[in-house]
Parts: structure tokens; C-alpha cells; sequence
């Protein structure tokens, strides 16, 4: 059985220039809108189109050479769908036009072969290429291409979740992404005190340039990773890493990162395998796209959750201290969404620190600034476990802790950060987020990670409601609603007695 198509199932080339708009008379029903959705892969040599659909538009591509070829835009009508506009590759290197007319009767066309080849499908079936990831992550260790150390937790099922656990919380726990990074992401990286002076306190989604200056929510790379990941794993039913590898660096990233952009270039460019293309960074960027690996495992928790976060994260951070955050993370997530109530301050250190501890080992983290910069050098948990308490017992705000680590998108400041405001503010949703988008340097990772967790904890009805709404749902730069989408997508596909 072939395999549903995503953007990441085949190599192509960027989308041209120039295009041109045509007119496309194409309606169909729902069911066959589904078949068109699951699109084309190319099998054989004689297979010549490369179909998938993302961003609520088909794509379609010529398979040898990679090249767009056209796209169709649909909307749902009283009677299935309809297609609002066509556009096709304008590039005259790439193709000599046949007119306007010629051209939107092939679209029409390619798009009833992909319905007719598809129809044969039994609804809502996918290819299984899922790997075992126990035996998976155990040749990595065995090679040691993985860097982490090997703890008793990945021989450890988690704690099934109460079936009193709705899905609310789940969406909590991913629209905390998305909101959390909108909030923050105009102001990325400015010092607090700076943005204060400029802004104000921010309390909502401030005027936006990539949405005509609209004051409402947009992504950034923060957002687009965690759902282009939530994405691979609805379509594959679950982890494939080549397949995640694939959808990470095959779209215009915002705000790329050093690290991201290095593993991009290492995969994609240089054709590096998924086990080697990970570049050896203590950065967040793996740590603020992991949440959606737990969904798949809703139903049915084993040791493969959490051999799913290890493989997950070190796709583009292969690093110890990253790694070690990311299950740490996971696994404090895992226990947010079956909590009745808010954890006790102390418990967000100490169980970050009891499972990462074990996994991180030795790393040799250093401070890049502050009262600790030459008086410490160890692993990102110990350092943590050092300082976040210390504040707590002394009552600082947010501003002042954070300038003794700092706020950066360096681990040893981000997670210190994320958990001294989960400690404080994991009781008020919108307290918490507030002081991550106005406290902190790296606004956007950090209001996405803490978002994460109180949506968990509390569920998605605990968002302000001006925040939801005002939220596009963008993961690229005009699919407006997808995160909802996928939201949905992934409840009908992973929820169970327990959500």
C-alpha cells in the first residue's frame, strides 16, 4: 500500500517566480476531495506526477524533474468541493505553455487521475512504514551516533491516562504552542527592559507586517516546526524519521535558527542520512517542536514514546543536553495532561532533573554571561537544579531571575527560564504566558514551551479568548487555519477512551 503524500514524500524543487492564474471549472464530492487528498507518490519510472495537497490547495509536480507544474485552490460547497482558483508555473524555462484554456483543462484532468487511481483505497488507510523505535533507538545507542545515555526510562511504559482526560487538553497543549510563539514572535530577541520601553506591557498579538499590519497571530519557526511534526505524524501514523527529516527541510523556514539551518543544509544539501545530519547543539530548537510526538501515543503508552522523543529531537539537535530536555520535557507533559491539579513549585525542577539527569550524563555546558560565567561547567540539569530554586526561595520576578542565567535560545537560559515561570505562573494560563512574551529575550520559544504546558494543564478553554481568535493558524505564509486542521485531524486519529 503506498503511502499518503505530504510535501516531504518527494524531492522538488522551489516553486518559480512566475506564475499564472487560470481558470479552473472542477467540483467534487467530499469522499472523492479525500481521495484527491491523498494525492500521488511516484512508484514506478513511468509515473510521471508527484500530487499532494498542504496549505488547502493540491499540488501538482512533474516527478523526473521536480518542477511545479500547477495548483489547485478548493472550498468547501453545500455539496462537497469546489475549486476557487488555479494557478500554474509562468517560468518559461521550466515549460512552453499550451494557453490559458489548454492548461486548466489538464489541471481538471490530473486531478480526476489522481481521484480514479486513489479510488481503489480503502478510506483513511496509509502505507505503514513505521519503525520500531525501541529496536531503532537501540542500534543508535549501539553505534553511537545518538548523543545521550542510556537510562532505565526507555524500558518504562508511561502511566496510562484517566479516561476522565478529555482532548481539550490536548489542544491546549498544542494551541499553548502556537499562541504562545504569535505572542512573542515580533518582539524576538529584544531585552526586556528595551521592549518594555517600546511596547509596554504586551497583553495580545501587536501589528504584523506578514499580515498586512493586522494585529493578530503568526508564526514563527517555533510554530511551523511543532505542526509541520504533528503534520508527518498524522500522515505516516505515527514516527518515520526519514519522513520527519524530509518535512523539516523542505519548506521556507521563518526566522531559521543556526542550528536548523545547519542540519538543513547537511540533510537536504550535502544528502546526509537522518541519523547523521543532526548537528551537535545545546540550542531549543528541537525542544520547542517535540510536544506533538506524544500524540500518537494517546492510546496505547509504551517505552516507544519515549524512544520517539529521543529520535525526534536528534534529527536536528544530535546533543545531549537537548535531547535529554526534550524527553524530560515530554514526559512532564505526559504528567500535566492526567493532573487534577497544579503541580507544587518544587516539582517542575524536580522532575525535570530526575529524568533528564540520568540521560544527559556529563555534558559540559558553560554560562555566556552573569554571576555564574567561570564558576560553573557541567550538564544543563545540574545547572538548573543549582540556580531555579534559589531564586523561588528568594521570590524574584521573572526580569530579575532571568538575568542571572539569562533568556536566550541557549539551553542553559531557556530551560531555567521555562521552568522558574511554570514554577510561578503554571496556575494562570495567561499569567504565565505573559511573563515569558514580556520577561524574557527569546519571547517566542519560551512563550511556546510554557504555553505547552499550561495548555496541558489546563486545557484550551483556560486561552483568552481574544488569543484563540485571533490566532490565523498559519505553518507557511497563507494556509490560514491549518494548525486547526491538524488539530482536528489528529483527534480523529490518536484520541481514545482516555481524551
Amino acid at each position: 500500500m503506498r503511502e499518503k503524500a505530504t510535501r516531504a514524500s518527494w524531492r522538488t524543487e522551489r516553486y518559480p517566480h512566475e506564475s499564472r492564474t487560470v481558470s479552473v471549472s472542477f467540483q467534487c464530492s467530499a469522499e472523492d476531495y479525500e481521495l484527491l487528498r491523498y494525492g500521488l507518490v511516484p512508484q514506478e519510472m513511468e509515473d510521471h506526477w508527484f500530487v499532494f495537497e498542504a496549505d488547502r490547495s493540491v499540488h501538482f509536480f512533474r516527478s523526473w524533474t521536480g518542477l511545479w507544474w500547477g495548483s489547485l485552490r478548493f472550498e468547501r460547497t453545500a455539496s462537497g468541493f469546489s475549486v476557487v482558483d488555479g494557478c500554474v508555473n509562468g517560468d518559461p524555462a521550466h515549460f512552453k505553455r499550451a494557453g490559458d484554456e489548454s492548461d486548466a483543462r489538464r489541471l481538471a484532468d490530473i486531478a480526476r487521475q489522481v481521484i480514479e487511481e486513489n479510488r481503489h483505497l480503502p478510506r483513511g488507510v496509509r502505507r505503514s512504514a513505521r519503525i520500531d523505535s525501541s529496536t531503532a533507538l537501540g542500534a543508535l545507542f549501539a553505534s553511537n551516533t545518538i548523543a545521550l545515555q542510556r537510562s532505565s526510562l526507555f524500558d518504562t511504559s508511561p502511566e496510562p491516562l484517566p479516561t476522565s482526560v478529555d482532548y481539550e487538553r490536548i489542544e491546549g497543549m498544542l494551541l499553548g504552542i502556537a499562541i504562545g510563539d504569535a505572542l512573542g514572535n515580533t518582539t524576538e530577541g529584544q531585552i526586556p527592559s528595551a521592549r518594555r520601553s517600546r511596547f509596554g506591557e504586551i497583553t495580545g498579538y501587536l501589528p504584523n507586517d506578514y499580515a498586512e499590519g493586522r494585529s493578530v497571530g503568526v508564526p514563527s519557526d517555533d510554530s511551523q516546526m511543532a505542526f509541520w511534526t504533528l503534520e508527518q505524524l498524522n500522515a505516516d501514523g505515527g514516527l518515520v524519521p526519514e519522513r520527519l527529516a524530509r518535512r523539516l527541510s523542505c519548506q521556507r523556514i521563518f526566522g531559521i535558527g543556526h542550528s536548523v539551518r545547519d542540519f538543513v543544509r547537511r540533510f537536504r544539501d550535502e544528502k546526509e542520512s537522518w541519523q547523521t545530519a543532526g548537528v551537535p547543539s545545546a540550542g531549543n530548537g528541537a525542544l520547542m517542536r517535540i510536544a506533538p510526538v506524544l500524540v500518537p501515543h494517546l492510546r496505547q503508552p509504551s517505552p516507544n514514546l519515549w524512544a520517539d522523543v529521543a529520535i525526534a529531537a536528534m534529527i536536528t539537535h544530535n546533543d545531549r543536553s537537548s535531547t535529554a530536555a526534550s524527553v524530560a520535557f515530554v514526559s512532564m507533559l505526559w504528567h500535566l495532561l492526567g493532573a487534577s491539579r497544579t503541580p507544587d513549585p518544587a516539582w517542575w525542577v524536580d522532575e525535570f532533573v530526575r529524568v533528564a539527569m540520568p540521560l544527559e550524563g556529563e555534558s559540559r555546558l558553560k554560562p555566556r554571561f552573569g554571576p555564574h560565567v567561570g564558576r560553573y561547567e557541567g550538564p544543563l540539569s545540574r545547572f538548573v537544579q543549582q540556580v531555579v530554586p534559589g531564586a523561588l526561595s528568594l521570590n524574584r520576578s521573572v526580569v530579575e531571575a532571568c538575568e542571572e542565567w539569562g533568556s536566550g535560545a541557549y539551553l542553559l537560559e531557556t530551560m531555567p527560564s521555562v521552568l522558574y515561570i511554570l514554577a510561578r505562573w503554571a496556575h494562570s494560563p495567561r499569567d504565565a504566558f505573559l511573563r515569558a512574551v514580556n520577561d524574557t529575550k527569546d519571547n517566542d520559544t519560551i512563550a511556546s514551551i510554557v504555553g505547552a504546558a499550561v495548555g496541558a494543564l489546563h486545557g484550551k478553554w483556560s486561552f483568552p479568548e481574544e488569543w484563540v481568535d485571533g490566532l490565523l493558524g498559519r505553518t507557511a505564509e497563507a494556509d490560514d487555519g491549518r494548525v486547526f486542521e491538524l488539530i482536528a485531524e489528529a483527534k480523529e486519529l490518536w484520541s481514545g477512551p482516555a481524551c
